[in-house]
């Protein structure tokens, strides 16, 4: 019943809540580390987690040509800081790790959730939608692995990564059609009672709070926008894609410290998204923002 009332209300509204919510996410991944929070680590992990659950959604619900098309304002803008700001060199014999550096500290988002579309495309393709699953389940398996055993503190810096692939094949194979069950709902209380009494009350924890996770998937499943491309997709991509290019050009001219760095350079990447929504000129949208 509360589902349904839910539902309702994004329709009749035509109310992008996931993408507003992706926004105060992704303004809260770029503040979060200037201030000491006590619980800095695991909002930013939060955050994270979202997004890889953000793409699979958007890229489950766009045609596929148009999820390969953010490889193109990726390609320019990572050219444009490697070659540019980094003054790098194409005759370098290490260019590719170069570049790739400049990907991945850059454009972290973005760059992992094509990486591991691409994973899910062949996984599906090749071996079927249920290997995918299996995949998924793989990856939650090497993270829990990871995170209790001393056998694999080698390989821990990679661990977080394999969580976020489980996160992003899992909302990957939903079937958002379908209707949510109403024990769901109580599965929900429950484990955030259990994430909550386990870490504060007995000091037992696996990284990461589960719980949002289910609450994610409420949400999205009440999501039915998923086809128009709204000014709030507008703001995200440009702050994914133009935000860096901005922040990284006043901090070489200007030398600003970061919170009104990185304030000024998120005004500029509003203003940039309203223009380029406003204008709806093809080309431009492609290139610097990867949708239209």
């Amino acid at each position: 019943m509360l589902y349904n009332l839910y539902g309702d209300f994004m329709r009749k509204n035509n109310f992008y809540f996931l993408d507003k919510l992706a926004l105060i996410f992704l303004i809260g991944l770029i503040f979060a580390p200037l201030f000491n929070l006590h619980f800095k680590t695991q909002l930013i992990k939060i955050c994270l987690v979202f997004f890889m659950a953000y793409f699979s959604f958007l890229f489950l619900n766009v045609r596929k040509e148009k999820t390969i098309l953010f490889m193109l304002p990726l390609f320019v803008n990572t050219l444009l800081i490697a070659f540019v700001f980094k003054g790098e060199n194409f005759t370098r014999k290490d260019i590719f790790w170069t570049i790739l550096k400049v990907i991945t500290s850059n454009f972290p988002l973005i760059s992992l959730g094509l990486c591991f579309y691409f994973i899910e495309r062949i996984s599906t393709k090749i071996f079927g939608s249920y290997f995918t699953i299996f995949l998924a389940l793989l990856s939650l398996m090497a993270y829990l692995a990871m995170t209790c055993k001393l056998a694999f503190e080698n390989y821990y810096k990679y661990k977080d990564y394999f969580f976020y692939l489980f996160v992003f094949l899992s909302f990957s194979s939903i079937n958002y059609k379908k209707s949510i069950k109403s024990y769901f709902y109580v599965l929900g209380l429950v484990l955030m009672a259990l994430d909550f009494y386990l870490y504060y009350k007995k000091s037992i924890g696996f990284g990461f709070f589960f719980s949002p996770l289910l609450i994610f998937y409420f949400v999205f499943k009440g999501e039915k926008n998923t086809k128009k491309t709204n000014f709030e997709k507008y703001f995200i991509f440009a702050i994914i894609f133009i935000f860096p290019i901005v922040s990284l050009s006043m901090n070489y001219f200007l030398n600003m410290k970061p919170l009104a760095l990185n304030l000024s350079s998120l005004i500029i990447s509003f203003f940039v998204s309203v223009i380029l929504f406003e204008a709806k000129i093809k080309v431009f949208t492609y290139l610097l923002l990867g949708i239209s």
